[in-house]
């Protein structure tokens, strides 16, 4: 007579009985994943970032082993996905160049992915006025601006970022936000109240 097996114990043999034919058919197992991918892929994105977020310097590793055995492949995916998202591919470069001269300068840098959605939201915003003038310049004639250079010692992060204006970001230049203020106040300038 057969005894009974806990939860857990039927569950292990299961999973067992699947790895077992899993590696018996492993073409079919693959192609039957592919296919659950392709109808499924909400639930691969929701994986891939718990995956991502467990453990994001085992995933990079992932990443660039699999382009660097895959470069052709990696390169018509890059330039498809940058042609399919033109808006995000701009924010991308320019949060990477950011992150780039600020460990080039030393200053802290911050991998948070709200300041690219920041880069993106001042390349498409219909309304994101400038935090020194005040004025909207419109989509594509915004900049997101570090309130302390990096130059001075500011952080790429996002309490140290702005949304301003291409003619006021390079009036300022490597002063600092207060010190911009005070020099439009000292012009007579209209500045906006942050």
């Amino acid at each position: 007579m057969a005894t009974k097996l806990t939860p857990e114990e039927a569950k292990e043999r299961k999973r067992d009985r699947n790895i077992a034919w899993r590696l018996a058919n492993i073409g079919r197992a693959r192609e039957r994943l592919r296919r659950w991918c392709l109808a499924n892929p909400e639930k691969v994105r929701e994986h891939n970032r718990r995956r991502y977020l467990a453990d994001p310097g085992k995933a990079r590793k992932r990443s660039v082993a699999w382009r660097l055995e895959n470069l052709e492949k990696a390169r018509e995916a890059g330039t498809a996905w940058r042609k399919a998202n033109p808006e995000r591919s701009r924010a991308f470069s320019a949060a990477y160049r950011g992150r780039r001269r600020a460990a080039q300068e030393g200053a802290p840098v911050s991998r948070d992915p709200a300041i690219l959605d920041l880069y993106q939201f001042a390349n498409t915003a219909t309304s994101a006025p400038c935090v020194y003038c005040g004025l909207d310049p419109g989509p594509g004639l915004r900049e997101v601006d570090h309130a302390i250079p990096i130059s001075r010692g500011g952080a790429h992060s996002m309490d140290n970022l702005a949304i301003a204006c291409k003619t006021c970001n390079k009036e300022k230049g490597s002063r600092t936000a207060q010190e911009y203020r005070t020099s439009l106040a000292y012009a007579g300038a209209p500045t906006a109240a942050r």
